[in-house]
């Protein structure tokens, strides 16, 4: 797992077998709650923290279909 040190306004992007996924953060506070924007090539699955922590192995995913700006 890769743990990154990011603002408001910075832009991750990943490289997946399906193509490029970008993200920016577009707004955050001071409880550590952040709204992401997306762009993927296709859905993506999205797995809450908690969901992490407490199912690990087991997990399940929210289905995110995100929005494309053309």
């Amino acid at each position: 797992m890769l743990a990154l040190s990011i603002n408001v306004g910075d832009y991750v992007v990943l490289q997946t077998s399906d193509g490029l996924v970008k993200v920016q953060v577009v707004e955050g506070n001071v409880s550590g709650k952040y709204r992401l924007a997306i762009e993927a090539p296709q859905s993506i699955g999205i797995v809450r923290r908690s969901l992490w922590e407490e199912q690990h192995e087991g997990v399940t995913f929210k289905k995110y279909e995100p929005k494309l700006k053309k």
